[in-house]
């Protein structure tokens, strides 16, 4: 089994090198990674978790594992969670509150003892479970490839052994190690399908977990030319700029399953595969149709969709006389005092004729009603309509804001001075306001 370890190993290019941290929970597949690890004189550290979720039975776990790292010289590092207040407090399940406690203290173990990965004890059997409650649950291809052995600064040495390996591998070197009594229940799922559904299965195919590992790297492969491919069809239609998505609709146009490559596109942003379809039916009909996750919005519009956070419900903030700047949401704004420029330059820059202008001013999103005078323009333009004409995206309107003086619109900034406050011939002084994003 060392040479299937080390074959892993190189075959997966799993650092050797580098120190690697052990996460070792005492029970048989982890002693048994411990045990590996040493017998091939790897460098390593061990970091063991106490979820205080088993009474003593845990502290008898961290003892074992405690006095195996000192007998092995190997260091040892331990921490103590409060998980169930902390699964309280973030609403969590105990085996997620669990996750998130302990791969939080892994990321800080190897930033300050200067491990290269943390290695976790997953074998076969549990990518095949994994890939059977995916299978469940409606997972998509890549979940069907199961754990994978390498993700991020995660590395999982154990994948090519089945449990019966491992179980058999620790008895010939008398491993000592402790049996978790939650393996042995079936009140979690992945219990279930380990005692009772996958026993079955075995009886159709004795060798299942050969055959599923066979499978495993085929699904491995195709995924991976899929994603390849997705990747050529996002560089085509798909436009990422910071915060911003922009899908060209035209990109849908051959596809036979185009809620699914959307899904694939935006799941990360909280979207489903339900909202996915749902947007492409109606995508079909009249532009300007808003779909919302908790985090994001995507709108219809004319070519494209375009997926945005949520606008924030900006307050108005107002600008005092002698202010020199102000924000409002994400954006900055900066006054100059009267005098100090001459000219517009961008529409992110504007220069009024300080004799027009009158503090306060307000600062606010624009609204339902709002209309001004465009520069070069006699007459008054809502902006809605202003805004239309100038082809701006309803994912964009909502971020739209003005500049309000007195009651008059004096710039729908970013877009358009006011020609009421333009810079005139017999103009004696003026004041300059610019906008940029506003970073915390």
């Amino acid at each position: 089994m060392l040479k299937q370890f080390l074959n892993h190993l190189s075959n997966f290019q799993i650092s050797e090198s580098g120190k690697t941290l052990l996460a070792v929970s005492g029970g048989m597949d982890s002693m048994t990674m411990l045990h590996l690890y040493t017998a091939a004189s790897l460098p390593i550290g061990v970091a063991h978790c106490n979820f205080k979720l088993r009474g003593h039975e845990a502290d008898a776990d961290a003892m074992l594992v405690k006095t195996t790292c000192e007998q092995l010289n190997i260091p040892f590092h331990i921490r103590e969670f409060d998980t169930q207040n902390y699964a309280w407090e973030n609403g969590l399940s105990i085996q997620m509150a669990a996750r998130e406690l302990r791969y939080a203290w892994f990321d800080q173990l190897m930033d300050d003892f200067h491990y290269h990965q943390v290695a976790t004890a997953h074998h076969l059997n549990d990518t095949i479970e994994t890939v059977i409650m995916n299978w469940i649950h409606g997972g998509s291809l890549e979940s069907f490839a199961g754990i994978p052995v390498k993700q991020n600064r995660i590395v999982r040495p154990m994948l090519f052994a089945t449990r019966a390996e491992i179980e058999s591998y620790s008895e010939a070197h008398k491993i000592v190690w402790r049996e978790d009594q939650s393996n042995l229940s079936d009140d979690y799922t992945r219990n279930f399908l380990r005692h009772q559904v996958l026993p079955k299965l075995k009886e159709v195919n004795p060798s299942l977990e050969q055959t599923i590992r066979r499978g495993l790297h085929k699904i491995a492969g195709e995924t991976e030319l899929l994603s390849m491919g997705l990747s050529q069809w996002q560089s085509r239609y798909l436009v990422r700029k910071e915060e911003r998505v922009v899908i060209d609709k035209h990109g849908f146009e051959q596809l036979h399953h185009p809620d699914a490559i959307l899904w694939k596109c935006i799941r990360p942003l909280g979207f489903n595969l339900d909202m996915c379809t749902e947007i492409m039916q109606a995508m079909k009909g009249q532009s300007g149709k808003i779909f919302f996750t908790g985090s994001h919005q995507l709108v219809i519009d004319r070519d494209a969709l375009i997926v945005t956070p949520r606008p924030l419900n900006w307050e108005p903030v107002e600008v005092a006389a002698g202010q020199s700047k102000v924000t409002i949401g994400k954006l900055s704004m900066e006054v100059s005092v009267p005098g100090s420029a001459s000219t517009t330059k961008t529409p992110h820059e504007v220069t009024m004729d300080a004799s027009e202008v009158t503090f306060p001013m307000t600062w606010r999103k624009w609204k339902a009603g709002d209309f001004f005078y465009p520069l070069g323009m006699e007459h008054r333009k809502k902006i809605s309509d202003f805004l239309i004409d100038m082809k701006v995206s309803r994912a964009d309107k909502d971020n739209v804001t003005v500049l309000e003086c007195d009651g008059k619109i004096a710039w729908v900034v970013g877009y358009r001075l006011d020609n009421r406050f333009k810079v005139k011939a017999e103009t004696s002084e003026v004041i300059s306001f610019s906008v940029h994003p506003h970073f915390s």
